[in-house]
């Protein structure tokens, strides 16, 4: 009993961390690429920090209190030599408390970058009309292309500058590319 008590808690830890995100995912305004860049980098510094502090002491609780319990045999903690860890059914156990962390972790991550690309899809959905030199018309879209009526606001605020008679963006588009790719692999590191 004290191990089905204790594996159902673990689970009960476990599912708290894979209700989270790694990413932060602005729709309410548009952000300057350094806002957006700053509102990732605080989302995965807090996730990660919650996972290597918080999250991992609250597994070691769980575990020491569920088996605390236990008196000796296979499952006791007491064990101090390897070679009887090695046939115990603690390290059975503590391989299956791995296994569990491990695919929690999995389930955060996969979760967390389909809904960072399907954010991005959708902020970047936009049918853009050039009707003349002075107009432009820009249609949102919805998740299966069609138009949406309402004001649907662009993730990123781009700057226009005038450089030696050249007009550009203040931000090259390729650091914006590069920026939105960036999080992606940031996010994963993130939980190692």
């Amino acid at each position: 009993p004290e191990v089905v008590q204790t594996l159902a808690e673990l689970q009960r830890e476990c599912a708290v961390v894979r209700e989270g995100s790694l990413l932060c995912l602005p729709s309410t305004r548009c952000l300057r690429l350094e806002e957006f860049e700053q509102l990732q980098v605080q989302a995965l510094e807090k996730t990660s920090a919650y996972l290597k502090g918080p999250w991992k002491d609250a597994i070691r609780r769980i575990l020491l209190q569920g088996l605390s319990g236990v008196g000796k045999g296979w499952l006791s903690l007491q064990v101090r030599t390897k070679e009887i860890y090695e046939v115990s059914k603690l390290k059975r156990l503590m391989t299956t408390v791995k296994f569990m962390m491990e695919d929690t972790l999995h389930a955060l991550v996969k979760k967390s970058l389909l809904q960072y690309v399907e954010f991005i899809e959708e902020v970047s959905a936009f049918k853009v009309e050039v009707v003349n030199m002075t107009e432009v018309k820009s249609t949102p879209l919805g998740p299966s292309g069609e138009p949406v009526t309402g004001e649907k606001n662009p993730l990123f605020t781009v700057e226009l500058c005038e450089d030696q008679g050249e007009v550009g963006f203040a931000t090259p588009l390729s650091h914006i590319e590069d920026a939105v790719a960036g999080f992606l692999d940031r996010a994963i590191a993130a939980t190692t």
